[in-house]
């Protein structure tokens, strides 16, 4: 959302500034000049805001995956060490040891 919001801004941005620069080549009156320029100002921190904003979103959505890859390798990781420390592997483990009678 953040993305498309940035670009209606860019893109409202550049239409006002065209704008201006077709409709008020004349000299335009003092305050429609400061109304014309914030505007402009405005759109385009406005844009500036939702494209931080979605960096942020990226940047957690990535945090968020990363730490899903790390449990699920750790799930993955942890039987295999358990395995290794009894010194068999999940495919040398025999179906039953057998006791031993002294």
């Amino acid at each position: 959302m953040q993305r498309w919001l940035g670009l209606l801004c860019l893109v409202i941005t550049a239409g006002v500034l065209n704008w201006g620069y077709i409709f008020l080549q004349a000299q335009p009156s003092r305050w429609l000049s400061i109304a014309y320029w914030t505007g402009c100002v405005l759109f385009a921190v406005a844009a500036i805001a939702f494209a931080v904003l979605d960096i942020l979103a990226v940047r957690r959505d990535i945090r968020l995956e990363h730490r899903k890859l790390a449990r699920r390798l750790l799930q993955e990781v942890r039987p295999a060490k358990r395995s290794e420390a009894s010194g068999l592997t999940q495919h040398d483990r025999p179906m039953s040891l057998p006791l031993r009678h002294s």
